[in-house]
């Protein structure tokens, strides 16, 4: 065979592996490259720290972040999407693990929240939407109950709670009606029961309670009034229902009538002296034990009736086992 021949062949073969095997490289996806400047061109990947798993991966064109960003979970599930449009304008949409659904989405403008954003539960319900202003709430937040009623409404100014403050009941009866200032509750404030009833109305002042307040009950007679200073307490008056007096760890200390500011029905009077022990408790379900905190003592240590706010009738005195060991007779006031 012609040597020229040989040679020639091989040089063929040299060229067309040389053109193959440049072609993969030409074809073959490359990421996570800068130019001369050490900008970031192309396609980018991040990966979690330690970790081949894909954090994000998007494009750059002279260091800038376009068209579309997803974002991972370790897991690999997709956890959001941001597309980068021009102007520093940014659509983000973030979703929960493993199900993928919708979990809030709204705008970034210049790396900010910016305009409406929506939030949802993993079931695809609309939990609450919140108005943006270059990175701060602006504007009217509201949450909403499991059926799409208004559950809260708040406003905002330059991120801070500023105007119009209210809660709903799930029957859309107003609950609570403020407002804030600066993020501190100032004026008028009122309270109101399931049924629309008032609760409680008073009014703050610099994010304090202040001036007369006034308590309800549900049929509208008044129940209690107070004279706040600062948010203390200067003056008090009980009018109307029972009053408890209460301890540490919420244990009773006493019970009192009152009908149009006197005492006025049965009283009670306990005991402050008691204790604590700690009884087992096996779980129904998984058969499993523990140990709980069970108060022991507390006995009641007087009973009585109160008549246009004095003592009237028998009144029952108890040891600290809850012996009853003396009886005393009252006439308006008077021990006979």
């Amino acid at each position: 065979m012609n040597s020229n021949f040989v040679s020639e062949m091989m040089k063929a073969v040299f060229l067309t592996c040389f053109v193959f095997l440049g072609g993969i490289s030409l074809l073959g996806q490359e990421y996570n490259v800068v130019d001369d400047q050490g900008r970031k061109q192309g396609e980018w990947r991040k990966f979690y720290e330690e970790s081949t798993a894909v954090f994000y991966k998007g494009q750059f064109k002279d260091d800038i972040p376009i068209g579309r960003f997803i974002y991972y979970y370790r897991d690999g599930s997709q956890k959001g999407i941001m597309d980068y449009k021009k102007d520093g304008f940014v659509f983000n949409q973030t979703f929960y693990p493993k199900t993928g659904k919708l979990m809030a989405q709204g705008l970034y403008i210049d790396q900010k929240k910016d305009s409406v954003w929506n939030y949802y539960s993993e079931s695809g319900r609309l939990t609450s939407t919140e108005e943006w202003d270059k990175g701060a709430k602006h504007g009217v937040e509201k949450v909403f109950f499991e059926d799409g009623e208004l559950a809260e409404l708040t406003t905002h100014v330059d991120g801070l709670r500023s105007g119009v403050w209210e809660q709903y009941y799930d029957n859309q009866q107003t609950k609570v009606s403020g407002s804030f200032v600066r993020d501190q509750l100032e004026g008028s404030i009122n309270y109101y029961f399931e049924n629309g009833a008032k609760e409680i109305t008073g009014k703050f002042l610099n994010g304090y309670r202040e001036g007369t307040w006034m308590y309800f009950n549900k049929d509208g007679s008044i129940r209690y009034q107070a004279v706040y200073r600062g948010g203390e307490i200067v003056k008090e008056k009980k009018e109307n229902g029972v009053f408890e007096e209460r301890g540490p760890d919420d244990i009773l200390l006493s019970s009192y009538t009152y009908e149009n500011g006197l005492k006025e029905g049965p009283y009670a009077i306990y005991h402050d002296e008691f204790e604590y022990e700690y009884e087992e408790v096996v779980d129904k379900l998984t058969g499993d034990s523990y140990f709980r905190q069970v108060l022991i003592g507390n006995e009641l240590k007087e009973e009585g009736i109160y008549r246009n706010d004095q003592l009237h009738g028998e009144v029952k005195i108890y040891n600290e086992k809850g012996i009853l060991i003396e009886r005393k007779n009252y006439v308006e006031g008077e021990l006979k």
